[in-house]
């Protein structure tokens, strides 16, 4: 199932080079993938600019819950917040998954706190 989506926007990726390219698409599919590509970009230095983007930027319901996944695997895999918001079952199951298992995730987690000085933390599956 997600495999045909994430063919179409690996084939995507030279197109749209900046987060800049995105800003100047139309509504649609092609913004779509072209956040998809640089989201996590965006998010990464400025949250409150990627939730804006992934709330009013993005158009398609499967696009937003893929990202939310990325978004928490590669971001903040130690909190639920974002696993909550995606509406799919099966990716809103992994998600939680991937959270509940912090072995999966110490590698990001040592990788964010080289970037941005964020301190490794244990999982809290209360957030």
């Amino acid at each position: 199932m997600w495999i045909p989506l994430l063919f179409l926007l690996s084939c995507q990726k030279a197109s749209w080079s900046s987060v800049q390219d995105c800003k100047t698409l139309k509504m649609g599919t092609d913004k779509d993938n072209c956040w998809s590509i640089h989201l996590l970009e965006v998010f990464s230095k400025n949250p409150q600019e990627g939730m804006t983007i992934l709330q009013q930027e993005i158009s398609n319901q499967r696009i937003k819950d893929f990202l939310l996944l990325e978004i928490t695997r590669e971001i903040d895999p130690t909190s639920l917040q974002f696993c909550q918001q995606i509406k799919d079952k099966a990716l809103g199951d992994r998600c939680r998954l991937l959270v509940s298992r912090p072995h999966l995730h110490r590698d990001t987690l040592r990788r964010n706190e080289k970037k941005h000085g964020v301190p490794s933390k244990k999982p809290d599956s209360n957030k």
